[in-house]
C-alpha cells in the first residue's frame, strides 16, 4: 500500500468522478420515484458532504493538503480545524459517514425496487431487444 504526503490529482479526480457518477446515479433513481425522493435524496447527500467536512475532514491529517477527495484543501475555507485526536471518535461523526453510506447504497437498493416492481407489474412482457 503506498502512502501519500498528498495525493496525486490523478487519485482525486478518479474518486471524485466515481463518488460524482455514483450520486447522479443516486439522484436519477430517486426521481423515477417522484419529485419528493428526489429532493430527500438531494438533501440527504447536502447534509451527509457537509457533515463529514465540518466534523470528520476537519479532523483529519490531511487538513490543509490534497487527500484522496480533495477536501484537504477545501474544507480550510469552511471549516476550523478540530482536534485530530477526535479523527472518527464522536458519534456525530459516525452518524455522517453512515448517511453518506446510505446516499451511495441508495443507487443499488432504489434499483432493486424499480426492477422488482416493474417484474411484479408484468413489464418484462414488453422488453425487447433491439
Amino acid at each position: 500500500m503506498t502512502c501519500y504526503d498528498e495525493f496525486p490529482i490523478s487519485t482525486m479526480v478518479y474518486n471524485w468522478v466515481t463518488a460524482g457518477g455514483v450520486m447522479i446515479l443516486g439522484a436519477v433513481v430517486a426521481a423515477q420515484f417522484g419529485m419528493g425522493a428526489l429532493v430527500g435524496y438531494v438533501l440527504l447527500m447536502l447534509v451527509a458532504v457537509l457533515g463529514v467536512a465540518a466534523t470528520v475532514c476537519a479532523r483529519c491529517g490531511y487538513y490543509g493538503s490534497h487527500c484522496g477527495l480533495g477536501m484537504g484543501k477545501i474544507v480550510p475555507l469552511l471549516f476550523k480545524q478540530g482536534r485530530t485526536d477526535l479523527y472518527l471518535r464522536t458519534p456525530m461523526q459516525f452518524v455522517y459517514v453512515i448517511l453518506f453510506l446510505v446516499g451511495l447504497i441508495w443507487p443499488i437498493v432504489g434499483g432493486v425496487v424499480l426492477l422488482v416492481g416493474g417484474l411484479a407489474r408484468g413489464e418484462w412482457r414488453n422488453w425487447r431487444l433491439p
